[in-house]
């Protein structure tokens, strides 16, 4: 159990500045974005980030292996999380909004009280033969809709947990390699996983049995799976985002306007919408029945993780420089806290 070490963060900057754009788009108006006010903080890279499920709160975990919690309305540090030793690369809150789970290249997977800033407990991930000592590192954290179990995966290995008791049930090697993420259903009976060999592949976390559902170009980084299940999103290396209908196994539209890596995709909860960020140091929000989509411009840095708020009117994007607050229901960019 870790106790909490203070951070400090600094207002540093007060700035007004149009955001760049690529002319107008059929989901709205040419999106404009303002910085309200910059914010800086002890650590580097945000890896993770996630609305709290009222959406006023924001949780982020950073290269220095701590997560910190923020008043996304003010930009105020209302407290630090320490425990792990490496970066926190994957990070959610549970539906009550009073603890949160967290994975970490340390190999762990912690769970908080928010509240408080403490750790409840820590969970052992038991790992098959095949995975080796250098495969052991956490890479994707993904919670049930529910909140009851928790999906973690090491490069080559899914392990599903009961967060009540903090027992692993399942074990599963979803076998695209090295696993660069993973995602999990809101019943918590499905998976989703996407690695190094360029695959996708349905988990059902029930049997254990696999679907493989197709293939990028390159290296899959991220996935996500839509709130009814109905639907999942995969982005890679390749620069392409794809559409999956999960009822007939088939990729129904692939989505083309990143300019470099993907790195993070998330559905807004009524699923109409994805959220994609990208190295090309973008993030882009796509109709998923049209493809059409809104570019928002922000600092000059990799878009590494975004995240939608419980109202589908916010988004957070977290970079290697800090976390960017936008309202895209006015497609402002209220706040750029590195």
């Amino acid at each position: 159990m870790q106790s909490i070490k203070p951070a400090c963060c600094t207002i540093i900057a007060l700035v007004m500045a149009a955001a760049l754009s690529e002319g107008a788009t059929a989901l709205g108006e040419e999106p404009k974005s303002r910085v309200f006010h910059a914010f800086s903080e002890t650590g580097d890279g945000i890896g993770s980030v996630a609305f709290s499920p009222d959406g006023r709160q924001a949780l982020t975990g950073s290269r220095d292996g701590k997560l910190r919690l923020w008043d996304v309305e003010s930009g105020r540090l209302l407290r630090t999380m320490v425990g792990h030793s490496g970066y926190v690369r994957s990070i959610g809150f549970l539906p009550d909004g009073q603890g949160a789970v967290s994975g970490s290249l340390d190999n762990t997977l912690r769970q908080w009280d928010v509240e408080s800033g403490k750790e409840v407990r820590q969970f052992a991930l038991e790992v098959n033969s095949s995975s080796t000592s250098l495969d052991r590192r956490l890479v994707t954290v993904a919670v049930s809709g529910d909140g009851l179990r928790a999906l973690c995966g090491d490069p080559r290995t899914l392990g599903l947990f009961d967060l009540r008791s903090g027992t692993q049930i399942r074990s599963i090697e979803p076998k695209v390699g090295l696993i660069e993420g993973a995602a999990i259903s809101p019943d918590g009976r499905r998976a989703l996983a996407g690695g190094s060999n360029e695959s996708v592949v349905d988990v059902d976390l029930e049997t254990g049995s696999l679907r493989r559902l197709g293939w990028h170009g390159d290296y899959v980084r991220c996935v996500a799976l839509s709130p009814d299940a109905k639907f999942a999103a995969s982005g890679a290396r390749d620069k392409a985002v794809f559409l999956w209908d999960l009822q007939t196994g088939r990729n129904v539209r692939t989505l083309t306007a990143h300019t470099s890596w993907v790195e993070s995709v998330a559905f807004s909860p009524d699923g109409t919408r994805l959220v994609s960020g990208s190295r090309d140091t973008t993030v882009r929000v796509w109709n998923v029945k049209t493809g059409e989509h809104q570019f928002l411009k922000g600092d000059e840095h990799h878009v590494l993780a975004v995240s939608f708020s419980a109202d589908g009117r916010r988004i957070l994007s977290g970079t290697g420089r800090g976390i960017t607050y936008w309202d895209i229901s006015t497609q402002d960019q209220v706040a750029a806290r590195p």
